[in-house]
């Protein structure tokens, strides 16, 4: 009876080892199916969105009524020693008609998080004066329009412009 009983755990103890490695295996290739389908999720999504700029581009009416988008206020710390001053500013983003803003407004976060980095950079002396916020004006219709992959922006309004 011992011997069966010995037979019956030698049965059973490799049945176990075999869950355990089919477990594994199982997981790992769950975790590669996820991570793949993560991967072409996002590609797509990054692809989908390049695609989608140049129709997109191409209905805008350059000829429309441009129309003022309002950003909700920014404010970053500017590139000083001891991070002492910040920048609050307003911005209105000049596109033409609905169908420009309508394009804005799917973007509106990576807008945003370009318009952060960009005056992130700026230093005190870097805002001062009519045409330094000129020149920050420039570069920020350019990093607009980089982040829509079109010519989208016009213009760029600072309603708010403080510096603390």
């Amino acid at each position: 009876m011992a011997d069966a009983d010995n037979l019956d755990d030698e049965e059973i103890a490799p049945p176990s080892n075999n869950k355990m490695i089919m477990i594994v295996i199982l997981a790992v290739n769950v975790l590669a199916a996820a991570g793949i389908g993560g991967y072409l999720m996002l590609g797509d999504s990054g692809g989908g969105g390049d695609a989608q700029a140049a129709p997109a581009e191409a209905t805008v009416d350059p000829g429309a009524p441009p129309k003022l988008v309002r950003m909700e206020p920014f404010i970053v710390n500017l590139k000083e020693p001891g991070g002492t001053r910040y920048l609050k500013m307003v911005v209105e983003i000049e596109v033409p008609g609905d169908k420009g803003s309508e394009i804005l407004n799917t973007r509106i976060a990576p807008v945003r998080d370009r318009i952060i980095a960009s005056t992130s950079e700026l230093t005190f002396a870097d805002t001062q004066g009519a045409e330094r916020k000129m020149t920050i004006r420039k570069t920020l219709v350019k990093d607009v329009n980089d982040v829509l992959k079109s010519d989208i922006a016009k213009n760029i309004y600072f309603t708010e412009f403080v510096i603390q």
